[in-house]
This record gives structure tokens, sequence and C-alpha cells, in this order.
């Protein structure tokens, strides 16, 4: 995906994601599956698939674990995350494992995304994050995401 293409999505997206103030946030426990396509900076693309579980305490902004991977023409890599976001941004922290090449650890991620263009139940997200790999130049990769969040209802009373 060209660099300037991927600017271009990702202000249209926070430009038009609704502001706190003019949305309703649900409270209680939800899950969320999603995919991606993306490229990463090695230029290789990928598609991925992931579900997330967490909590919106208080209609406050959502706090996940999401367990995933991504499909290379090389191979798979997975991952796993802790979420948060303070709508409509949103940052995760976690490894991923690679198991073709390398030593086989797992490597510390950091995610970032933006967005909430909604189409119906499912939202439009534009990510980035960042593999760290021990002697090895950082690998970033970037991607547009469709997740679709499924609230229950609190499990406790409030």
């Amino acid at each position: 995906m060209p660099k300037n293409l991927f600017k271009s999505i990702l202000l249209i997206i926070s430009v038009t994601a609704p502001l706190p103030g003019n949305c309703q946030t649900p409270q209680g426990f939800y899950y969320s599956p999603g995919v991606q396509i993306g490229i990463n900076g090695s230029r290789k693309s990928f598609v991925a698939a992931q579900i997330t579980f967490g909590d919106i305490p208080d209609g406050r902004g959502p706090v996940g674990i999401t367990l995933g991977g991504r499909l290379f023409r090389s191979g798979p890599e997975y991952y796993a995350d802790l979420q948060v976001a303070n709508y409509p941004v949103g940052i995760g922290f976690g490894g991923v494992w690679i198991p073709q090449g390398y030593d086989r650890r797992l490597y510390p991620r950091i995610k970032l995304w933006v967005g909430g263009l909604a189409l119906g139940p499912t939202i439009i997200l534009a990510t980035y994050d960042l593999i760290i790999i021990r002697e090895k130049k950082p690998e970033s990769s970037k991607g547009l995401m469709l997740i679709s969040p499924i609230t229950k209802p609190a499990w406790h009373t409030r």
C-alpha cells in the first residue's frame, strides 16, 4: 500500500470517527472478532485474523486481551496483546511468535490503532505495529482492520 494512500485513509478514518461525547459507550464484557490486510516494512503483504476478549468498565474505553495470527507467503506469525483504548485511539503491548527463522522465541510487540468508521456492526481501524527483533532493525507493519465488537451486559450490578 503506497505510503500517501495509507496516510490519506488514516486521516479520513480519524476525521470521520465520532467523538466520545457523540456516542453511547456500552458497559460490560465484550468479544470482538477481526480481520486485517496489511504490509510490513519489508514490503511483504499479509492477512490476519484475531479475537479480543475484554471489559468496558463504567463506559470508559475498553480493556482486552487479543489473540491472533498473520499469514505471510513465508509462513505464519502468532501474537497476543493487552489492549486499552480511549476512543477512537488504542494501544496494545504484547508479543509475537515467529515459528520460522530467527530463534523461535517471543518478541516484544507494540500495536497502535485509530478509527471508528462504522459500516453497520463492523468498525474500520487503521493499524500500525512494531516488532522488536533482537540484533535486527525493528519490523513495522501497517494495515486496515475490520472488527465487529459484541457486548454482553455487565457481570455485576452497578
